[in-house]
């Protein structure tokens, strides 16, 4: 069968010409969201699970072309389908993670639209923080930070860490814009202390 096939394949990359294999792990995302057009909610998690952080760039590189695809019916195509396929599948181990992943994932975030707030909350726990604080200048170039204050912030906090790499200035800006939009935020202690690492 074509489908027990596809998922053999998947769960074995490494026997498809390199080329090949960031293309296949698209078309499975394809076919697996929604869980209804035949790859299961526990095959989706096996194969996640199986996938180096390379491979699981490209899914969420894929959920996100999916969600700007999307358009006016991106939050609603996030939270009735997206959204809680993430939950149930999504690797949250720590080999899962990486800076790369974490980019992606928070970009595809970016792409919900109203459903944003949601979004964040769901993809938090498989976040690390970011290396050159791509993903942060990128959240700078949209309105979601004077939308969203408080998910924006929270989105931020999960990106940066340790600050070593990050890029004070971008970071600034975003408190900057979130501050305006919501200045009782910009007066919690966990806000003011985090403000305070970054200058």
């Amino acid at each position: 069968e074509t489908e027990a096939y596809f998922l053999k394949l998947l769960a074995r990359l490494e026997i498809l010409p390199e080329h090949e294999r960031s293309n296949a792990v698209q078309l499975f995302i394809v076919a697996a969201v929604p869980p209804d057009r035949g790859i299961s909610i526990l095959e989706a998690k096996s194969i996640l699970y199986s996938l180096s952080k390379n491979y699981l760039s490209d899914a969420a590189q894929m959920l996100r072309r999916m969600l700007m695809d999307a358009g006016d019916k991106a939050p609603t195509l996030w939270l009735n389908t997206i959204g809680p396929w993430l939950q149930e599948v999504w690797p949250t181990h720590q080999g899962a993670k990486s800076d790369t992943v974490s980019e992606n994932l928070a970009r595809m975030v970016m792409e919900t639209r109203e459903a944003f707030p949601d979004a964040v909350k769901v993809v938090q726990k498989f976040l690390t923080p970011e290396s050159w604080t791509a993903a942060l200048f990128h959240l700078g170039t949209t309105d979601l930070p004077r939308r969203f204050p408080a998910a924006a912030f929270e989105l931020i906090e999960s990106l940066t860490g340790n600050m070593k790499n990050t890029d004070r200035d971008t970071v600034s800006k975003l408190l900057d814009e979130i501050e305006a939009a919501e200045p009782s935020l910009a007066k919690t202690e966990r806000f003011v202390t985090f403000r305070a690492l970054v200058e």
